[in-house]
């Protein structure tokens, strides 16, 4: 979305399009608004599709690169969630370009770099009483992870208790059966269900195998 113009105030505008927030038309409007206020013109757009947080910003990276080429103002609708992300704002502060937002008109560079720097601090913050927090708990003699450790056990028992009833049906099913595959039908045949309740797999039956400490079945000769 590009456009020329022979104004003294060139802009470029950027767009964030997330789950949340306000709609491309919204931000549009509200660029369009600050920069008739302000004297500007919008040379170029760019609008970014956001899948989730800590994804690339190319969009972006664009939007800041014409900027500078073309000597304008970068000119965001609405700062919202990018603030929470320390590169994007690092990347702002660095751009070294003239950054304005529809929404919040006393930012500018001077306030980008004093956000990023808040938000630097606020990580290094939490991580400091993250790691406090769990020194205080092994102290006092807690086990951290405890529960998946128990899970882990549970888990693990009631596999081996599951091994050790299907044994006598495996061994007596792998001299029978000349493939997993002809297991897999037995099985199903006889009624046995599987752990999940799904359907047998020979990967199942062969993992089954190698637990229950039995060799895999040798398929059966072809009959002529």
């Amino acid at each position: 979305m590009d456009s020329s113009t022979t104004d003294d105030k060139p802009a470029v505008a950027y767009f964030r399009l997330g789950l949340g927030g306000p709609g491309l038309e919204a931000q549009i409007d509200a660029v369009a608004q600050w920069c008739a206020n302000h004297g500007y013109t919008t040379v170029s757009s760019r609008q970014e599709v956001e899948t989730g947080p800590g994804q690339s910003r190319p969009e972006l990276a664009l939007a800041l690169h014409l900027a500078k080429q073309r000597g304008a103002t970068l000119v965001i609708a609405k700062l919202d969630r990018l603030t929470r992300d320390t590169r994007v704002l690092r990347a702002l502060v660095d751009s070294r370009l003239a950054v304005r937002v529809a929404d919040m008109p006393g930012v500018d560079q001077d306030v980008l770099a004093l956000m990023c720097w808040v938000t630097r601090v606020e990580r290094a913050l939490v991580r400091r009483r993250i790691k406090e927090g769990l020194a205080a708990s092994r102290a006092q003699g807690t086990v951290l992870g405890a529960y998946g450790l128990a899970l882990a056990t549970d888990n693990r028992r009631r596999a081996e208790h599951r091994v050790g009833e299907l044994k006598p049906v495996l061994a007596a099913l792998r001299g029978q059966c000349g493939s997993l595959r002809e297991m897999c039908r037995q099985l199903t045949a006889q009624g046995v269900p599987t752990a999940d309740g799904g359907s047998w797999h020979p990967n199942t039956v062969r993992r089954l195998l190698r637990r229950a400490q039995l060799a895999l079945p040798v398929r059966a000769p072809e009959e002529p």
